[in-house]
């Protein structure tokens, strides 16, 4: 019988866990190259970094 983890057989974990990808040189080389290079900003992401978090907003009892 297969061992069993959270419903999940251990063949099945395994294969949850890990994805082979396949892919020529030239793709490779474009995917290193994405990879490597300087992220592109998130204007959802950004704007979530300029918000001021709720715990460092002032505090007035109208607002409990």
């Amino acid at each position: 019988m297969p061992r069993v983890k959270e419903g999940k057989s251990l063949p099945e974990e395994v294969t949850i866990q890990f994805r082979i990808v396949e892919m020529s040189h030239c793709g490779f080389h474009d995917f290193m190259q994405r990879t490597d290079g300087p992220g592109v900003p998130v204007p959802e992401i950004a704007e979530l970094v300029r918000r001021s978090a709720p715990w460092d907003a002032s505090c007035t009892t109208s607002k409990l």
